[in-house]
């Protein structure tokens, strides 16, 4: 199945803009781009969805998903461009599973773009869009263990860890320890006036 702009009602995602970014819904047109920064291991290795190596198959089914979440459920999943010359630098998501008041946040940026604040950007920015625009009560994330930076990001932004778990990581073949993070809406009302 291909996926074009015409499959999402508004391609552009209106209003999700950062000082650096600009963040919309991903499109089959964007696989090109991010092919190449998931080839790097340093990316895939932290991320719970992702398989490594990644193909153009992935991809293509990647959006196909992209596109049937986002009529199904208002899920978002966001390319990250550079504001300044449009350069593909990630993505962010709010994904909702099975109860619509909640959305689990998930981002990775590319090994060129790191420790530039791009995710804290988009998470900032979907955490926004996802309490006033979706309505959700609660976003929530999980991080493995050993992913500091990411930690880092998600109680930047607002998010507590309230626990452990385990999650299965395609690119590794295994469950491995994760923090749970949440934020609700309540917090970050108190938090952000």
């Amino acid at each position: 199945m291909q996926t074009t702009e015409a499959d999402f009602p508004d391609p552009t995602t209106p209003g999700l803009t950062t000082p650096d970014l600009t963040l919309a819904l991903i499109v089959r047109d964007d696989i090109s781009e991010f092919l190449p920064l998931l080839g790097s291991w340093e990316v895939v290795r932290y991320t719970s969805r992702i398989p490594y190596p990644y193909s153009q198959a992935d991809g293509e089914a990647y959006v196909a998903r992209v596109a049937d979440a986002w009529r199904r459920n208002g899920s978002l999943e966001c390319a990250l461009r550079d504001r300044k010359d449009g350069t593909f630098v990630g993505i962010a998501a709010l994904t909702i599973d099975d109860d619509p008041a909640e959305a689990e946040i998930g981002y990775w940026i590319g090994l060129p773009f790191w420790g530039r604040g791009f995710a804290t950007q988009a998470s900032q920015a979907l955490i926004r869009h996802g309490f006033t625009a979706m309505g959700l009560d609660r976003i929530v994330s999980t991080v493995v263990r050993e992913n500091a930076a990411s930690s880092h990001v998600l109680e930047k932004v607002g998010l507590n860890r309230t626990g452990e778990d385990e999650t299965f990581f395609p690119a590794r073949d295994k469950h491995y320890p994760v923090y749970r993070f949440e934020l609700t809406r309540e917090k970050w009302m108190k938090d952000n006036g």
